[in-house]
């Protein structure tokens, strides 16, 4: 059995990466996870193999209502993740290395995660 290590996250973007059809306030919207420029989004090992998990992820998060708690969903299928850049942006996704030197793999996070807060927070998708 092994020891994840999750490192902090550095930033946590907001932005919407589905335009929707009936305007803005249709639009999907998400989270961005990153670590700390230079830093791995998660190390491990498996059997004695080294795992690196690099780059970041994003999340379909609620829109357009004040609230103290948020499911964050994160989904993706065959290791692609379901949202892969946020509209007009750059190419945003997990990347894996197995080993040390090993290939460097596109990888895919699916989790569902329950956020709180002290204060209602809002992710506006129309300003």
């Amino acid at each position: 059995m092994g020891v994840l290590v999750q490192h902090d996250a550095h930033e946590v973007q907001e932005g919407s990466d589905d335009p929707g059809a009936e305007g803005p306030a249709s639009n999907t919207v998400g989270n961005d996870l990153r670590p700390h420029p230079g830093e791995a989004f998660a190390t491990f090992s498996c059997a004695g193999t080294p795992v690196t998990v690099m780059g970041s992820v994003i999340g379909e998060a609620k829109r357009n209502a004040m609230s103290t708690k948020a499911t964050l969903k994160f989904a993706q299928s065959n290791g692609v993740q379901s949202a892969t850049r946020f509209e007009g942006g750059e190419e945003d996704v997990l990347l894996t290395q197995l080993g040390e030197g090993g290939a460097v793999e596109h990888s895919g996070l699916s989790l569902a995660t329950n956020q709180a807060s002290e204060e209602k927070v809002e992710i506006n998708s129309v300003f």
